[in-house]
């Protein structure tokens, strides 16, 4: 029994600093829960029709012509007109389509060409218009539907025609300020109203100078785009 006793208490001697040693180190590290996963930051919606295949792309073309009001639309018309009791008759024609090209988005430049023709029977007055426009312009989207795209641009309308049997020739030079706000109903297509003031810079009939005309009012136009990217 003393032996067993000894031996037990030498063991216990000898496994002491082992013990001791388990018992200094440090206990293993707490398992730790993976960090909560995070939402993305929100992606700021883009603007409306800048530069994503809307309205004033990058390498768009719009093609717009004027609606008419009177029987003379300023750009689109066709009207032949008689009057009763001989008093003659007279036929219009007009052709005047804008394009413009988006160098930049919602940047364009562009202008507009036409021809005018009108015949009058009564006093045989036979006139003729070549109309040259250049001008600049910048779409600023309001929402989804509808912006505002403002145009500044300078003509060349060079005028012809027969009086009695004379002919006559002359031009102005038109400064032309026009500020349509427009409505997209849907993709590739637009609507608008636009405060328009026409001012004429130079105005000259058979080389001499003519009096100079300023028309300001409200025209409608209608359109289309395509391309951009």
């Amino acid at each position: 029994m003393r032996i067993l006793a000894r031996t037990l208490g030498i063991t216990a001697l000898m496994m002491a600093p082992a013990f001791s040693a388990l018992a200094q180190e440090p206990p293993p590290p707490a398992a730790t829960e993976p960090p909560a996963a995070t939402a993305p930051a929100p992606v700021a919606a883009a603007p409306a029709m800048a530069g994503t295949g809307g309205f004033g792309s990058l390498g768009q073309i719009a093609i717009s012509v004027d609606l008419p009001f009177t029987n003379e639309a300023p750009q689109l018309a066709l009207v032949h007109r008689s009057v009763s009791m001989g008093g003659g008759s007279d036929t219009y024609f007009a052709i005047n389509p804008s394009a413009d090209y988006f160098v930049a988005p919602n940047i364009s430049v562009g202008g507009q060409i036409g021809y005018s023709h009108g015949v009058t029977t009564s006093v045989g007055d036979d006139v003729n218009v070549f109309m040259l426009e250049v001008r600049g312009g910048y779409n600023l989207a309001l929402n989804d539907q509808f912006s505002i795209w403002p145009h500044l641009g300078i003509g060349y309308a060079h005028l012809s025609f027969n009086y009695n049997g004379a002919s006559i020739t002359g031009y102005a030079i038109p400064l032309i300020v026009t500020v349509p706000l427009l409505w997209h109903p849907a993709p590739h297509f637009f609507l608008g109203l636009a405060p328009t003031l026409t001012t004429e810079l130079a105005s000259k009939v058979e080389s001499t100078d003519a009096g100079k005309e300023t028309d300001i009012g409200i025209s409608a136009l209608i359109g289309g785009y395509f391309g951009g990217v």
